[in-house]
């Protein structure tokens, strides 16, 4: 299983979970940082790793949501630490 951080967020429309078009992230094991679309991070999840926003007061694990209608999204769940949700993180 491998873990890896997201550090950044390009949205496609508002600044929605459903709107995260692709992601920046880091692997810290090795100092690794590349970009992927959101499909490849479902996968990455749908495969059994782990992936998650990093925060003052600890990590929030990222989510896959599958609604009825439309594609498969990210989500970190709100636990009152901004610094650790999805929609916080700054644009690229």
């Amino acid at each position: 299983m491998k873990v890896i951080f997201i550090t950044a967020v390009q949205f496609n429309g508002t600044r929605q979970h459903e709107n995260i078009a692709s992601v920046r992230w880091v692997d810290c094991r090795n100092g690794v940082s590349k970009s992927a679309p959101r499909a490849t991070m479902v996968k990455f999840i749908d495969d059994g790793n782990t992936l998650q926003v990093a925060g003052e007061q600890g990590p929030a694990i990222v989510q896959v949501v599958r609604p009825r209608v439309g594609e498969p999204y990210l989500r970190t769940h709100r636990d009152g630490n901004p610094s650790n949700d999805l929609l916080s993180l700054p644009t690229y």
